[in-house]
């Protein structure tokens, strides 16, 4: 068996993003314990067991995904990652064992590739409340998708950001670090994702960058909505008016809000 030793990142609050291989299968007792840096985690399918303490105290965690092969979390595993606040539990999970998930209070979404029925097979041990509390999302068989999205030859990933479009073309930013070239995600969705670089090199911002950040976001077309149903009062002339008139026409209605959904989406580049 191939194991990432005891402690052997344990106090390492350098780290940032680690990347676990499948040929791994156990992460032993306290292997990141105390990596407060640490925000994001890939679990290469393979691994089995997550072991005692073996990210407790990483207080920067903010989501988990285990992979379906996954059997046992042990004790005290996730124990005081209080900026943990969506967790994926796989369908051939056993055991959640005692306090896996101890003062993890920021918990909210929850998870399990299964049916209640199944989950109710899992032992779930003493401490837990994080987890049991929370409601969870049950999924139907072949439902799940955990997708891995490359970031494409040429482009630096630290200048890329990944969006879902759904079937509508609407396009949503997805805050997921990239880590070694791939963002991960678990994915319900019949859309598909697009990877863009939104360095100032790669982009020119014009017209859709509504709250003038230097960037296009989804949190734009939330904004312009707001313009565009009333919500939101924005005075002619102003810089927010300009940028809001995404096809420069000199109005703003929906005929801008789909133009931005349009370049959100990578369809056309922004100022053409």
């Amino acid at each position: 068996m191939i194991a990432i030793d005891v402690k052997a990142f344990a106090g390492r609050t350098d780290i940032t993003s680690i990347s676990i291989p499948g040929t791994v299968e156990f992460i032993e007792e306290g292997s990141f314990e105390g990596c407060t840096g640490l925000r994001n985690v890939i679990f290469g399918e393979g691994i089995c067991e997550i072991g005692d303490y073996a990210f407790s105290g990483c207080t920067s965690l903010e989501s988990v995904i285990l992979p379906e092969s996954v059997v046992y979390v042990w004790a005290y595993a996730f124990n005081k990652c209080t900026s943990l606040v969506s967790v994926y539990l796989p369908s051939a999970l056993a055991a959640i064992e005692y306090k896996a998930f101890y003062r993890c209070e920021n918990i909210c979404s929850v998870v399990y590739n299964g049916s209640p029925a199944e989950f109710g097979k899992v032992y779930m041990g003493n401490g837990n409340d994080p987890i049991t509390m929370c409601e969870i999302e049950y999924l139907e068989e072949d439902e799940v998708k955990i997708v891995s999205i490359p970031v494409p030859e040429g482009m630096d990933p630290e200048d890329c950001r990944l969006y879902y479009v759904d079937e509508n073309g609407n396009a949503t930013e997805l805050f997921v670090e990239c880590v070694d070239g791939h963002f991960v995600v678990v994915s319900q969705a019949t859309g598909y994702y697009i990877v863009r670089d939104v360095s100032e090199e790669a982009v020119t911002v014009t017209g859709g960058d509504v709250d003038g950040d230097g960037r296009i976001t989804a949190i734009d077309a939330n904004r312009l909505q707001r313009i565009i149903s009333g919500i939101v009062e924005v005075k002619v002339g102003t810089d927010e008016y300009r940028a809001s008139d995404v096809n420069g026409d000199g109005e703003i209605n929906i005929m801008d809000e789909n133009l931005l959904k349009r370049i959100l989406a990578g369809v056309i580049t922004p100022g053409v």
